[in-house]
């Protein structure tokens, strides 16, 4: 599809909240190559590092806003519902609108 050939040619994802990792794994596996940035609590990530690491993927990690720069998409499977709205406007400008085509 469209959406997995546009992965490819993706520089940069931030995923927030991403449990153990699959999802940075499935990208990865569709071929993405760039940046992959899990903003998560700090207890997650053992789990993560143990997890990706047996694949040989090593994402960048952020609990606040210290490791996050604009990127081409944006996941959050649940998890924008519970971090609180602060922190979303602080996330939120370094996500591309997709209301407007791409240049």
């Amino acid at each position: 599809t469209d959406f997995i050939k546009d992965i490819k040619n993706f520089k940069s994802i931030i995923e927030i909240g991403a449990v153990y990792g699959d999802m940075c794994s499935l990208v990865h596996d569709l071929g993405f190559t760039g940046k992959y940035t899990i903003v998560d609590i700090p207890e997650t990530r053992p789990m993560q590092e143990f997890y990706l690491g047996k694949q040989g993927i090593e994402p960048n990690f952020s609990f606040e806003d210290d490791n996050i720069d604009p990127s081409d998409l944006i996941i959050a499977t649940w998890s924008l519902s519970e971090t609180p709205v602060a922190y979303r406007n602080v996330l939120m400008p370094k996500t591309p609108d997709l209301r407007r085509p791409a240049a």
